[in-house]
């Protein structure tokens, strides 16, 4: 395999690499804040909307505040994964680029 062939390859490999890491970062960004909302919604039913008192809604607070904090650092870590694969995006990218250019010199060699 040429020079030429090797670029093709490689530049073609790096453009799937890229096209579905961006499709994957773009469907998990989309469920993430699908999740958020969802989320948002269930807030609503650990607040006191009865005349409840005493260490039994003390108790239910203290822990639905406790998982609502859980759940909070399970997005921010879902996040930092999401963010993870938008920089290897961002690498194929450059990968599919810089093979692109070598390629497309080697094509101005043949002429």
């Amino acid at each position: 395999m040429g020079d030429k062939e090797y670029y093709k390859t490689k530049m073609v490999e790096y453009e799937k690499a890229r096209d579905k890491l961006a499709s994957y970062k773009e469907e998990l960004d989309r469920y993430l804040d699908s999740c958020r909302t969802d989320f948002k919604d269930f807030n609503t039913v650990y607040e006191a909307s009865y005349n409840l008192q005493g260490e039994v809604m003390d108790n239910f607070n203290y822990k639905s505040e406790d998982f609502s904090k859980e759940v909070n650092q399970l997005f921010g870590k879902i996040e930092d994964d999401i963010s993870i694969i938008d920089n290897q995006r961002a690498e194929a990218d450059e990968l599919y680029n810089k093979y692109r250019q070598l390629y497309e010199e080697a094509c101005e060699c043949d002429n």
